[in-house]
């Protein structure tokens, strides 16, 4: 029986016998056939699902690797967050370690001012004994002269020769006296247009006053170490003849220096001492020690100036001075001001009343007791913690000893800045500061002196250049800071 095969992939057409059936090979043929074809299909399907099974595994790894990957994030970012949460705890507590260690400074600061504020309350309660000491000593001084002198008006015995040779002498001495304020008044009439004049005839004033008053203590020396005593009516004559004298001495000393009223002193102000506005420009960084303050008072106000800087700050201040034309224009601005003697004035005002001092350019026209007498009253009225401010010419600047100090004929005599300082401490003042200001132009100071590689020798010339300029163009005032 032949036998064929169609093409491939195709069932192989199956040999029939002459009977038309299929034979069995042909039919085992055709199972094989399809069975092959079976297996194909198994194995593409095989394959299919071997691919669909490796792309499950990389897509649940790649799921796996991203679900790590999130894990990691969330734990480094808790693991951030509880270091946050630590960093704040831990700044909590710094910052409650700060606040207490303020709070302790504070502290240990109110205790150390404390401390400091009972050190200077027992300073001031032992000065307060002291003083009340030199009190109890100078009043039983007192008294023990009072003693004598009652022993000196009980006596009896008669001392008439000692007497009248004493009257002679002061006779003669009330006769030369006459004759010397003659030729003083002579003498002030010549140099009324002369300071240096006025100011070698004040000299000479001043040396034959000092005879004078050396020989009168003489005299009473002398009497009172006679022998005998006085008698009250010898005594009261004594004094009637004693009185002239003095009252010759002092009007003596009140024609030594002119009075303001003596002359047109406001216009002479005016014109010499600048104009108001560069005034108040020199002491507004004095103003600094008032502020706050309601009842501060300007002693020889003058023109007003630090006046107007006191409106302009909201300090409550007034003036005094005894020029009627100062006074009258202080006034006219707006100004309130008084007229009166500033030391009397001062005598006037309650203890502790006031809260700050200011003085400037008025202690060079007083004579020296009656400065003593200034600054032991402003003392006294100042109260406790408060400022005085005293103001004057400098006079370790020679230009403006030479020119500014004797440039006006109503000074008495130049205040150096130690002097002021001891009058001030003795009076009572504590932390004296003095401060200098108002320098010299370039138009009047030496040209400075520079060498760009200066030898020893030129570094000497430059330093006393330099030097001298200090001492002779200077700062033409200072001011005098006390506190009470």
């Amino acid at each position: 029986m032949a036998s064929g095969k169609g093409p491939a992939g195709s069932a192989p057409e199956m040999a029939r016998g002459n009977d038309g059936t299929v034979s069995i090979a042909a039919r085992l043929e055709a199972i094989r056939s399809k069975t092959r074809a079976s297996e194909e299909r198994m194995d593409a399907v095989l394959r299919s699902i071997e691919e669909v099974r490796s792309e499950v595994k990389d897509h649940v790894a790649a799921t796996q690797r991203d679900l790590a990957e999130r894990v990691q994030t969330a734990e480094r970012k808790s693991v951030e967050i509880e270091a946050r949460l630590l960093d704040m705890q831990q700044g909590e507590h710094g910052l409650q370690s700060q606040v207490s260690t303020a709070v302790d400074l504070m502290k240990t600061g109110l205790d150390r001012h404390m401390q400091e504020l009972g050190r200077e309350l027992a300073g001031r309660l032992e000065s307060m004994q002291r003083s009340e000491q030199e009190v109890e000593g100078r009043v039983k001084c007192f008294e023990a002269i009072g003693d004598r002198l009652k022993a000196m008006i009980s006596a009896t015995e008669s001392v008439g020769p000692q007497l009248r040779e004493l009257l002679g002498a002061v006779d003669d001495m009330r006769t030369n006296l006459g004759v010397s304020i003659d030729a003083i008044g002579t003498v002030r009439d010549d140099v009324q247009g002369s300071i240096a004049t006025l100011t070698k005839a004040q000299a000479d004033l001043g040396a034959r006053l000092t005879l004078l008053e050396t020989g009168l203590s003489e005299a009473r020396a002398e009497l009172a170490a006679s022998a005998g005593r006085l008698s009250k009516e010898q005594e009261n004559a004594l004094q009637s003849a004693l009185a002239p004298i003095d009252r010759r001495a002092t009007e003596a000393r009140q024609l030594s220096v002119l009075a303001p009223g003596d002359f047109p002193y406001f216009r002479f102000e005016d014109l010499h001492r600048g104009s108001a506005e560069a005034v108040r420009d020199l002491i507004r960084p004095l103003v600094r020690n008032f502020v706050r303050c309601q009842m501060v008072v300007d002693l020889g106000c003058g023109r007003g100036e630090f006046l107007d800087l006191c409106v302009q700050e909201g300090i409550g201040a007034y003036g005094v001075d005894s020029n009627e034309d100062m006074v009258l224009h202080c006034q006219r601005i707006g100004l309130d001001v008084v007229r009166d003697d500033i030391v009397d004035h001062l005598r006037g005002l309650k203890e502790k009343s006031v809260d700050g001092v200011f003085c400037s350019q008025v202690v060079e026209h007083l004579p020296m007791l009656k400065v003593q007498a200034l600054l032991r009253e402003c003392f006294r009225v100042l109260k406790v913690g408060t400022h005085m401010v005293l103001v004057t010419i400098n006079p370790l600047s020679l230009y403006a000893l030479a020119n500014n100090f004797y440039l006006d004929p109503t000074h008495v005599r130049p205040l150096p800045p130690e002097t002021m300082r001891f009058l001030a401490e003795d009076a009572g003042f504590r932390k004296l500061s003095v401060s200098y200001f108002s320098p010299f132009g370039p138009d009047y100071t030496l040209l400075p002196v520079r060498f760009e590689q200066e030898s020893e020798e030129q570094r000497a010339i430059r330093v006393n250049f330099d030097r001298l300029n200090h001492v002779v163009f200077g700062n033409q005032e200072y001011a005098l800071i006390g506190l009470k």
